[in-house]
């Protein structure tokens, strides 16, 4: 594959080694966007932000991926950009004379002759980010050590990009020793590609509207982009560790930098409709065996009369799934929180003689979760933890979430996790999944999502302590 790092000598180096949320810029062609997002997915990197074509450019055109440590931490952001150099919408030099100025010291790939000036000088000072002397003379260098030919191939082209001022006043500034004209030069640019492009400021305001979405005060995400409101729903029959994996993902989530509730949505806690002396005459009616759970398989026959009364009960939890997604979930999710939930409306299906009609109202009320987990652990290791149904009830409940999560179609990203692995090491796989679709609004692109998905799959597969040996390495070199 062909990239290269973009920025001063030494700049990988430097990201490597400081091992913080600061974010390192990489550079490759258009046609190698694909094989170079996979490539990040498989060295461990967790996509959280990326832009398709705006204004009729097609393909991706950038792509912002985290990386972690052992323990979940981010460990820094790296940011890849694909085809022609470009600062915002403003396109800034040809992508194949990009290509064709890369060497590669000592192993690290990195910028040489013009693609420094357009890298160091036009796309920094586009940006009103001015360099510091060094790096002003390390330009001026690569732009002396050019042959002329080249110099002259350079200065057309841009000439004819963004006209005579611009040009003449960039060979001023990359022959003299004098102080660099950052604002007079930035001027001439921004000047230029509005005349060569008239069209430039829609482009910019549709880019800002729909495509950057990044906070002010982007050290609040260490992800670098503002999150949307999410919903992540773990799911699966009592006994497969669904609430210690909801506590400890959302702490991982907090390592992230996105802010994460954890809410529980099953049937009778945390009811808003029903009070507990309500709710314990409603079981005792319906034949429950426990104040806790009223879904409880029960051995002794259920009468005619009961069984009409948990279809009733089967309405009532769906006015409370309703009353509890707008008054605690919808404001939650607006404020752009990721919010795990601990069971979810399915439940109904795996209610002993409820109305398919209210499960089917429920799931028809209830909006589908971004994201779900289904922890499908095996019936024995589920009865060694609670021995509270017959194997064949847990075998047929699992059953029933195994087949809805299945059919839920493209509207939920779906996880089914087999693995018995502690629930710390679970929840630093999960994440991974969780964090990207807590940016999907963002990212557009479905496949990079989906390839994420299917790896943290395969890795739950091998077993939680399976690392691409990149990753290991940047971990622990």
């Amino acid at each position: 594959m062909h990239w290269v790092v973009r920025g001063a000598p030494g700049e990988l180096l430097r990201w490597c080694r400081s091992r913080s949320p600061k974010d390192l810029d990489l550079w490759a062609p258009r046609e190698h966007s694909d094989a170079v997002i996979s490539a990040l997915i498989r060295c461990g990197g967790v996509p959280t932000c990326a832009r398709r074509g705006v204004a009729g450019r097609g393909g991706v055109l950038s792509a912002m991926f985290m990386f972690l440590d052992v323990e979940g931490w981010p460990i820094g952001t790296l940011d890849v950009s694909f085809g022609p150099p470009r600062a915002g919408v403003i396109e800034l030099g040809d992508e194949r004379d990009h290509g064709r100025n890369v060497a590669r010291p000592a192993g690290f790939p990195c910028f040489t002759g013009s693609a420094v000036v357009t890298e160091l000088v036009l796309r920094r000072c586009v940006r009103g980010k001015p360099l510091d002397d060094s790096h002003i003379r390390h330009a001026q260098r690569c732009w002396h050590q050019l042959p002329a030919a080249e110099r002259e191939r350079f200065m057309a082209s841009f000439r004819a990009r963004f006209r005579d001022p611009a040009a003449n006043c960039l060979m001023h500034a990359l022959s003299s020793q004098g102080a660099f004209p950052w604002s007079t030069l930035r001027g001439h640019l921004l000047r230029g590609a509005l005349r060569a492009r008239p069209t430039l400021l829609a482009e910019y305001a549709v880019d800002k509207a729909f495509f950057d979405r990044r906070p002010r005060q982007r050290e609040r995400y260490a992800a670098g982009s503002r999150p949307s409101g999410t919903t992540v729903a773990i799911v699966g029959t009592d006994g497969t560790g669904k609430s210690s994996l909801v506590a400890a993902l959302t702490s991982t989530l907090s390592n992230f930098g996105l802010r994460s509730e954890a809410l529980y949505f099953g049937r009778v806690r945390s009811s808003m409709l029903l009070s507990d002396s309500m709710r314990q005459a409603l079981e005792r009616v319906v034949g429950a065996t426990s104040i806790k759970d009223s879904t409880r398989a029960t051995t002794h026959r259920v009468s005619p009369r009961q069984r009409a009364l948990r279809r009733i009960a089967s309405y009532v939890y769906v006015l409370d799934y309703a009353a509890r997604l707008g008054f605690r979930v919808l404001p939650l999710w607006a404020k752009g929180n990721v919010i795990v939930l601990d069971r979810y409306v399915y439940d109904l299906r795996i209610m002993p003689h409820a109305s398919a009609l209210a499960s089917r109202l429920a799931e028809l009320i209830a909006p589908r979760p971004r994201l779900m987990f289904f922890l499908d652990v095996d019936a024995k290791t589920i009865l060694s933890r609670r021995q509270e149904r017959s194997p064949a009830e847990v075998v047929k409940q699992q059953a029933i979430l195994r087949e809805t999560c299945a059919r839920m179609g493209a509207a939920t990203r779906y996880v089914r996790v087999e693995s018995t692995a502690p629930v710390r090491e679970l929840a630093e796989q999960l994440a991974r999944a969780a964090v990207a679709t807590a940016h999907r609004r963002e990212i557009g692109v479905s496949a990079v999502l989906v390839e994420l998905l299917e790896d943290v799959e395969r890795r739950l597969a091998k077993g939680p302590h399976e690392l691409p040996p990149a990753f290991a390495a940047a971990c622990h070199g």
